[in-house]
């Protein structure tokens, strides 16, 4: 009776002790895995789509943009700096192709002043993060004076023009879209940076949860494994006890 009960015990004690070492093992990699999420810190490349411009475009009220066309249609200024860095000469190289694609546009009721455009994407810019800054400005801007070539060359920007402002306030609406268009993709990978972060931090908790489960099956794995060992050391204590009570004592004849 004893020896079944205790067969019993073991088989359990086997089956348990084997669960808790997966549960222990696989609560390991689960919780490694949760600790470990990857956060994609950096912001994706702004992408300016010309068509989008277009699908976007909504008759737009002329005293939204008198002040932009005030400040920049105007003579161009002539101040250059001697010495600029890689990062600004790129910078001024995408300008140059931006001014000249709206002159082509704009010409010759208006001229757009180099020094207003350059402030004005410089302001769009500032609000790049400042590790990924000149990467991120500079593919803005390629992908600007590209939109705004699409928008010189495209006939239908040419078309119902009535006076010269009706002109300015067409050009001006691209550069409002452009603008609106760069800060709600920074918005956007702003925020989906934060939702990551906050994930991140979300799944760091339940990994230590995890571990606290994964500690709990380990200790059971313990328990059961030390059950075992108990059990197997009564088994070969009974047997040796058995074998000598089996075995008959020698006597001694006189």
């Amino acid at each position: 009776m004893d020896k079944a009960f205790f067969g019993i015990v073991r088989r359990f004690g086997l089956v348990v002790a084997f669960l808790a070492l997966v549960s222990c093992l696989g609560a390991i990699a689960w919780g490694v895995m949760l600790y470990q999420t990857p956060v994609q810190r950096q912001l994706a490349t702004p992408s300016l789509n010309y068509s989008q411009f277009k699908e976007s475009l909504r008759p737009t009220p002329v005293n939204e943009t008198a002040n932009g066309s005030t400040e920049q249609f105007q003579a161009p200024g002539s101040s250059q700096r001697q010495s600029k860095t890689e990062f600004e000469r790129k910078f001024d190289a995408f300008l140059s192709q931006i001014v000249i694609n709206g002159n082509r546009y704009l010409s010759p009721d208006f001229t757009l002043r180099e020094d207003r455009i350059r402030s004005a994407c410089l302001e769009m810019t500032q609000s790049l993060p400042q590790d990924q800054h000149d990467a991120l400005a500079l593919a803005f801007m390629e992908q600007f004076a590209a939109a705004s070539k699409k928008f010189a060359d495209d006939p239908a920007n040419r078309a119902n023009v009535y006076s010269p402002s009706d002109k300015g306030d067409r050009w001006q609406a691209f550069i409002n879209w452009i603008t609106s268009e760069l800060q709600r993709q920074i918005q956007a990978e702003s925020e989906r940076v934060q939702q990551e972060t906050a994930k991140a931090m979300e799944n760091r908790t339940q990994a230590l949860q995890v571990f606290a489960m994964g500690g709990v099956a380990f200790i059971a794995f313990v328990f059961f494994t030390l059950m075992l060992v108990l059990i197997a050391i009564e088994r070969n204590t009974r047997q040796l006890a058995t074998s000598r009570a089996d075995t008959p004592t020698p006597t001694l004849v006189a």
